[in-house]
């Protein structure tokens, strides 16, 4: 069960980094969850936005 989820976290932030790599923001994933760092990393430089984004996955609706 556990790879199955590590699968699906992973799908779930290539898909957040090609939803968010457009015009206006470029997202990169920094690797493996023992490296200390968030999963994704987005920056707009046109308004000064920057993202770090910790991607959770599990079996239920709702992550606490």
């Amino acid at each position: 069960m556990g790879n199955i989820r590590r699968s699906r976290g992973y799908s779930y932030e290539y898909l957040i980094v090609n939803r968010l790599n457009n015009k206006y923001w470029t997202a990169k994933r920094l690797g493996g969850s023992s490296v200390g760092l968030p999963d994704i990393v987005a920056v707009n430089n046109n308004k000064g936005i920057l993202l770090a984004i910790e991607a959770k996955s599990g079996t239920g609706d709702a992550l606490y």
